[in-house]
């Protein structure tokens, strides 16, 4: 890796219009994805809830299911209260030949599916992040020992990436609007904090945050890849030792993630300078949207 931040110049970068233009065929991608994983899961015996963004996603994944021998039902926007109390307690009775329900998000609201299944399906991500903490918590209930699996049905190099990202944004204000980050934080720290709640939220191990003040085209580079194992690795140190918050500046944060490599624990000893820097330490502010700022984190 460079020991340089890399720069971007916003005159080069490609227009995000071919990402749109690549929808139609980026959804029927995810449609033979999860049919693959809908038939795996049939024949283990598992039923799948799985979650669609609109109407016409809906409609699509149940034609490619009854294409493909799985017996499927949706819950749209014109299905009616008593439809959907029959649906979902054919999704949680054992003797019925229903092996998947799609759902969209915006019918998720109030649904419980408690016992029916712990396998879930993301086609499509939310538009913001309440919807997607209610609809990954229709499977869960409190005396839950095995907890449900959700897997996302993503595709690099396309308006997923982007979508995901401002998730993770939403979710990162929402944890800080309602105080659930550590209230000793301040500033920067608490949104280093908050991203990192949003990524166990999203089941993921890296942070968020470089990807939403960077240029889409660089997202999956692998510098920006890098600089999110290690914030997630600050957000969780700050998780566990915030009142070392104050250590973390925007003088030292260059040479505390040089210090660190990818896939190792941050300590205290990172933090508090006592650590060199690693031949293969992290570099941080790589293709930042208007550049560098002294006093960044």
């Amino acid at each position: 890796m460079s020991e340089q931040r890399r720069t971007v110049d916003p005159a080069a970068a490609p227009s995000a219009e071919a990402l749109f233009q690549q929808q139609d065929d980026v959804l029927a991608q995810k449609i033979r994805w999860t049919l693959r994983k809908l038939l795996e899961m049939k024949q283990r015996g598992d039923r799948v809830l799985a979650m669609v963004r609109d109407d016409y996603s809906a409609s699509s994944v149940q034609t490619a299911c009854a294409a493909g021998g799985i017996n499927s039902y949706k819950l749209i926007e014109t299905t009616t209260t008593r439809e959907k109390e029959q649906a979902v307690m054919a999704f949680k009775d054992p003797t019925c030949n229903m092996d998947v329900l799609v759902v969209t998000f915006e019918t998720s609201k109030g649904l419980r599916a408690n016992h029916a299944c712990r396998n879930g399906i993301l086609l499509q991500y939310p538009l913001d992040f309440a919807k997607y903490a209610e609809a990954t918590s229709i499977l869960t209930y409190p005396t839950q020992v095995d907890k449900p699996v959700w897997e996302v049905a993503l595709v690099n190099e396309t308006l997923d990436v982007v979508e995901e990202a401002a998730l993770a944004r939403s979710g990162a204000a929402s944890f800080i609007q309602n105080q659930q980050v550590h209230p000793i934080l301040n500033d920067q720290h608490k949104v280093i904090h908050a991203f990192y709640l949003a990524s166990l939220c999203m089941g993921k191990d890296h942070s968020h945050l470089p990807k939403c003040r960077t240029h889409w085209s660089y997202m999956e580079s692998a510098e920006i890849e890098r600089e999110g194992r290690f914030y997630f690795a600050i957000g969780h140190y700050l998780d566990h030792v915030p009142e070392d918050a104050h250590k973390i500046t925007g003088e030292t944060i260059s040479q505390i993630a040089k210090s660190w490599v990818p896939g190792t624990p941050l300590t205290y000893r990172h933090v508090n300078g006592m650590l060199p820097p690693h031949a293969n330490g992290v570099v941080l502010f790589n293709y930042v949207m208007g550049g560098y700022v002294p006093g960044m984190l």
